[in-house]
């Protein structure tokens, strides 16, 4: 099971020499076997170095079986497996391997980022992908290697769009068939519970062969296009159990809208008997370019195009996750030796999400200036309609205020109120507070306006 990766105070190889030729840098991951650390030699080259523990140093076997990796990689002579550059022993007795730095991610972390946002990756990536994939492993079955553990986590995509197969530490030879008694007697087991054939997670070891990386392929396909593994379960023993006596549902209970041809490959691949499935690497490779010739009309890609999935961008110290995409991740994790060789990549955005945040930015500052332009300008004049009825006989002149109406009369004013005459004489003098009772209307006054 993988480990949190130390911080570079903690592990005391930072910053020290690996016989006097490589500077060790930073940690890039922790593993079960070994631990891999970014380092520099001493002529600027930047590689990974893949440092045993002490703790596993000191069992031989396990010690064959991690330098194994580098002579089973080599010998494929493929562009697309990991190639090993130097191998040796550290000073304090730590057998290490040196390999090429990439830079990029794994198809696991592409696909649990796509899968995150809602947007799985594209069927024709994926298409791809999964022929070079079966390329490579064509290679190493004419070669009479078996990969056994085949996963998204140990199909790497560097940024150029090439992809590469890590970790051939757990593979078997065909000249070494009797190997496998060891492993079973002492009751280990090597490989990705999720991942493994229905053969391999019986702990059938003469039973497996390159139809069990077929089985690994299809379930790798599953999973980046599902979001999901072929069986679920709490544990990883769960998973190995279901794995190893459950048929694998079909890929089209899950994503109904794939062609049938996808769901007829995937569904192949995953076959619970060995027969059933394709034979071989190359089987699998021609099936694969057949599919994408008939869907795409064109040949497959001879490389990636690296899919620019938004990346969030990490402000102060990293938090953990609400929520994991895939359930059951612990079926996830490698019991055998570690596979990451990778430099973790700076967190960035997409020029996609950048133009969004732009256009996003920009909206809100136009919705703002127009809020306050309408919150700021003066409030217009509204002319609003009296319905009042004028007396039929007007005049411009001033004329006498009526005395207010009587507690006898109508509580209307317009029923209490008779018609207006003509004075052409003097008013009448009267008392001083009558006078400030009947002050005079401005001209043009309604006799309905109030007092």
């Amino acid at each position: 099971m993988f480990a949190p990766p130390q911080s570079p105070s903690s592990d005391p190889r930072i910053g020290t020499w690996v016989r006097q030729k490589y500077r060790v840098d930073r940690v890039l991951g922790v593993g079960g076997m070994a631990t891999v650390y970014a380092a520099t030699h001493r002529n600027k080259t930047r590689v990974a170095l893949k440092v045993l523990r002490p703790e596993v140093a000191m069992n031989p076997e396990m010690c064959q079986r991690f330098l194994r990796e580098g002579y089973v990689a080599n010998s494929l002579g493929h562009p697309n497996a990991v190639m090993v550059t130097d191998d040796d022993v550290t000073d304090d007795g730590a057998p290490y391997l040196v390999m090429e730095l990439l830079e990029g991610e794994t198809l696991d972390d592409l696909a649990e980022r796509a899968h995150a946002f809602g947007r799985p990756l594209d069927l024709a990536f994926v298409l791809t992908a999964a022929h070079a994939l079966a390329d490579v492993l064509a290679a190493a079955h004419a070669h009479g290697i078996v990969h056994r553990d085949v996963k998204p986590g140990n199909v790497f995509i560097t940024y150029g769009g090439q992809l590469k197969v890590l970790d051939f530490g757990i593979a078997r030879l065909r000249d070494d068939s009797h190997a496998g008694a060891s492993a079973t007697r002492t009751g280990t087991s090597f490989g990705s519970p999720a991942f493994m054939s229905p053969e391999q997670a019986r702990g059938k070891t003469s039973l497996v062969g390159p139809h069990s990386d077929v089985w690994s392929v299809g379930a790798t396909m599953f999973t980046v296009l599902t979001g999901r593994n072929v069986h679920v379960g709490e544990s990883s023993q769960e998973i190995m159990i279901a794995g190893a006596t459950l048929p694998a549902p079909s890929i089209a209970r899950f994503c109904p809208a794939l062609p049938p041809a996808v769901v007829a490959l995937v569904d192949r691949a995953l076959a619970f008997a060995p027969e059933m499935r394709f034979g071989s690497g190359v089987e699998l490779r021609d099936a694969i370019a057949a599919l994408y010739s008939s869907l795409y009309g064109t040949p497959v890609p001879p490389s990636l195009v690296f899919p620019n999935l938004p990346r969030p961008v990490v402000v102060g110290p990293p938090s953990a996750p609400a929520s994991e995409p895939y359930p059951n991740r612990l079926a996830q994790t490698t019991v055998g030796p570690m596979s990451t060789y990778v430099a973790p990549p700076t967190p960035f955005a997409s020029p996609r999400s950048i133009a969004l945040l732009v256009g996003a930015a920009a909206l809100a500052v136009a919705v703002a200036g127009v809020s306050f332009w309408r919150a700021s300008r003066p409030a217009p004049l509204r002319a609003e309609a009296v319905n009042v009825r004028l007396p039929a006989a007007t005049s411009l002149a001033p004329r006498e205020e009526l005395p207010p109406p009587s507690s006898s009369s109508s509580a209307s004013p317009v029923a209490a109120a008779p018609e207006p005459t003509l004075r052409k004489s003097a008013p009448a003098r009267t008392s001083p507070g009558a006078a400030k009772a009947t002050k005079p209307r401005p001209v043009g006054a309604s006799p309905f306006d109030r007092q």
